[in-house]
């Protein structure tokens, strides 16, 4: 199942003003400090210059103007539930992942609403309920903790796809590693250092299938690399075909791993001036700078620029920060986004620089301090992880639990004159954008573009500029009847990016190429229009499909999808109101809903769309069953799987969600296309809920269509007339199509038939 792998981490490039020379270090410690607002954990940028407004403006004399409006660090929730301590903390989706240092304990987090975090889960991985999970990742739907203490050298690996209902998988334990300290996943592999040793161990998992895990731990490596320096290795991060490896006092060292499923890694390079306590580092976007911390009393962070000499790479330092010693005790953990660097900084809580691109020189943006305590030892914030965006930075403190934190405006805000289209030109088409800063984001005016996805992946165009903010959005040509995502970026003078949408490409914009876009037929089930309830094969005892006005539970729909006043739509079986999960869910076998016939003859374009709910993550038996969509063209005598949502996923915890495809992707359009919907509760009973709403089909017309061209093969012949005879007399009542009637009647008769003979050939 896990044979493709996606990297880790969203890319967005950054660019801000250089800082001062590394000579004006004390200085400059001195003066962010004075600067730094210890009064309260929440340090405001606009008060703290009009707090010190000479200190604080001498800090900048002499180099490029600072930001115009500085970016503010705001608490948006703080989570606190655990009586011990915190360790690492990653993030996921609408999921915070969050360790336990002394303890072997992952709690997960639902942060949707940021303003209210909420405990979900708690794991506790076996056999080492004594160990200490100090780091966690997360990655393609798989949990990985660090176990690192009294001797246990295990990696539990958990699977997550339902972060609401995690799956223990398979523990790592590797000979020789004393205690997996720190861990990392990348395209399949997993990296893990003992804190102990010189090693990093490499452990190949791209044949892992969380459906089907192998019974005992993994005990082999795929590699073992040796003398990692020579003190031991911390941490590491692999970013883009290199490890990056903390070795403590031996510095930075950095390897290839292009090749790492056939290739041991190959040194590149290191560190010039070693290390002092080299705890952790991770690398810029683009891999030509990487920023190290080293956690010691004083302990702070260094920027490297990387320069790749072909077979080996050179490292220059180019800027080091360390705050003074009355403010934190050390550095901990970092973490860059693009050429931001998020720094989890213990007594001094988050704190945020920007890396120059062309100096490697740090500029401050904004802290947040998540501990109250005096400055002294290990103590507060560990962990940080940036990339759920910048409103939702996730930090995690030693002794205060999780904190989510908003990092600054849209420096960017896009908008549309004319609005986005649903439709294009199959020739080429385009539309206007405006692109505006504010917060002190300037555009670059040659930095817009357009990315948009036909079906052969992400393809980048520059945008046309029209005048000071206003661009022409310009799409090839594309042939008809294909689905195009896209979003557009831009990046400030200062290089730092901003998309539309903002989480793109995880979220995008959709759009269809036609000449034009006709519905057919929509139902939002308010009224009997001949769908079926049952089929031959159906021996569900309860949960059986039926339109209503649903009463909510905790796994079905408490209200239709389609907008007031309509209130009907259809779920399996209809509980009473206030009842409990299982009441009149799906149980002992399946139920089908089957839809009228729908008359798709001569729409070789067509589209049909609809919102379902699904729910099965409940009961004695949670994510065990499946929901399946199918569709015929022989009124029912065959079917096709359009789709089968389950066993596992987040499509399967309800919700309404939003489906469309492309009707010639699984069957010929004909005159007898039909849907079915199959909902099931098999084996082991558990709590099973589905529900439908609002059927769309279109019709996506490509050129010039011929009167009487039914079956959309470009030319009237036998099959056209054969096709009109068989629809002679009135049509059937809306929403059904009625493609013969060429002349608009609502009968189809001598009218249509004249018409059809006229276009013969």
């Amino acid at each position: 199942m896990l044979d493709v792998y996606s990297d880790l981490f969203i890319q967005t490039r950054y660019n801000e003003n250089s800082n001062v020379p590394e000579s004006s270090q004390p200085l400059r410690d001195d003066v962010l400090n004075a600067c730094h607002d210890t009064g309260g954990n929440k340090v405001n940028n606009a008060r703290r210059w009009r707090r010190w407004p000479l200190v604080c403006l001498i800090l900048f004399v002499g180099q490029a103007p600072a930001q115009d409006d500085p970016i503010d660090a705001t608490l948006v929730g703080h989570w606190n539930g655990f009586a011990g301590s915190y360790g690492d903390v990653w993030g996921d989706g609408n999921y915070a992942y969050i360790g336990h240092f002394g303890h072997a304990g992952v709690h997960i987090v639902d942060i949707s609403d940021p303003t209210n975090p909420q405990a979900v889960e708690y794991l506790l991985p076996p056999p080492n309920g004594s160990a200490s999970a100090q780091d966690v990742k997360v990655a393609d739907d798989l949990l990985f903790i660090g176990l690192g203490s009294n001797n246990e050298a295990a990696v539990h690996i958990v699977d997550v796809r339902n972060p609401l209902d995690p799956i223990a998988l398979i523990d790592v334990s590797i000979s020789g590693f004393n205690a997996i300290h720190n861990v990392f996943y990348n395209a399949g592999f997993l990296y893990f250092a003992d804190s102990g040793t010189t090693r990093v161990g490499i452990v190949d998992l791209t044949g892992l299938d969380p459906d089907n895990p192998p019974p005992g731990p993994i005990t082999t490596p795929k590699w073992i690399l040796e003398n990692v320096g020579s003190s031991f290795v911390h941490d590491m991060v692999v970013r883009d075909g290199r490890l990056y490896a903390c070795a403590w006092d031996s510095g930075l060292w950095i390897y290839d791993v292009t090749n790492v499923a056939t290739q041991m890694p190959t040194f590149l390079g290191s560190t010039p001036d070693g290390g002092n306590n080299t705890h952790s580092c991770w690398p810029t976007a683009n891999g030509d700078y990487v920023v190290t911390g080293e956690e010691r009393e004083g302990g702070g962070i260094k920027v490297y620029r990387i320069t790749d000499q072909g077979t080996f790479v050179t490292l220059e330092l180019t800027d080091s920060l360390a705050l003074p010693g009355k403010q934190a005790f050390s550095v901990h953990n970092q973490v860059i986004d693009g050429y931001r660097l998020y720094n989890a900084w213990y007594q001094a809580g988050l704190q945020v620089f920007d890396i120059d691109p062309a100096t490697g020189l740090l500029e401050f943006v904004a802290s947040y301090d998540t501990f109250a305590g005096p400055p002294i030892g290990f103590n507060g914030a560990w962990g940080v992880y940036p990339f759920l965006g910048p409103d939702r930075v996730v930090v995690s403190d030693l002794s205060t639990g999780l904190y989510i934190i908003d990092v600054g405006p849209q420096l960017l805000v896009f908008s549309y004159p004319q609005g986005r289209p649903d439709l294009i030109n199959p020739d080429g088409d385009s539309f206007a954008v405006e692109i505006v800063g504010q917060d002190g984001g300037a555009l670059d005016p040659d930095s817009p573009l357009l990315h948009y996805d036909a079906g052969a992946g992400f393809v980048d165009v520059p945008l046309a500029q029209i005048s000071e903010s206003l661009y022409d959005v310009v799409f090839p040509s594309i042939p008809c009847g294909q689905n195009v995502s896209y979003y557009l970026s831009a990046q400030t003078t200062s290089g730092i990016s901003v998309k539309d949408p903002l989480d793109a490409p995880s979220t995008t914009f959709e759009t269809l190429s036609g000449f034009d876009l006709k519905i057919v037929m929509e139902d939002d089930f308010e009224a009997d229009t001949g769908w079926v309830v049952g089929a031959p094969a159906d021996d569900a005892t309860t949960g059986i499909w039926e339109r209503v006005d649903p009463n909510g539970t905790p796994a079905q729909p408490g209200n239709d999808h389609t907008p007031d006043p309509a209130t009907m739509c259809f779920v399996t079986g209809q509980g009473s109101p206030g009842g409990p999960i299982g009441a009149n869910d799906v149980d002992s076998g399946q139920t089908t809903l089957t839809s009228p016939v729908i008359d798709l003859l001569g729409a070789p374009n067509a589209e049909i769309s609809y919102w379902r709910w699904y729910s099965n993550d409940t009961g004695a038996s949670p994510n065990a069953d499946v929901f399946v969509v199918d569709i015929s063209n022989n009124n029912g005598s065959t079917w096709t799987n359009v789709e089968t949502v389950g066993p596992g996923g987040p499509d399967t915890t309800g919700g309404w969600i939003f489906h469309q495809f492309s009707v010639a992707d699984f069957v010929a359009p004909t005159a007898q296309v039909r849907l079915r919907f199959i909902a099931s509760d098999e084996g082991d009973g558990s709590i099973v809920e589905a529900a439908m709403d609002d059927l769309q089909v279109a019709v996506i017309e490509c050129g010039q269509t011929i009167p009487g061209d039914l079956d959309g093969d470009g030319t009237v012949g036998i099959l056209d007339l054969l096709a009109l005879l068989a629809a002679w007399g009135p049509c059937p009542d809306p929403p059904a199509p009625c493609p013969a009637d060429l002349d608009g009647d609502e009968n189809v008769g001598i009218l249509d038939l004249l018409a059809l003979l006229a276009n013969w050939g």
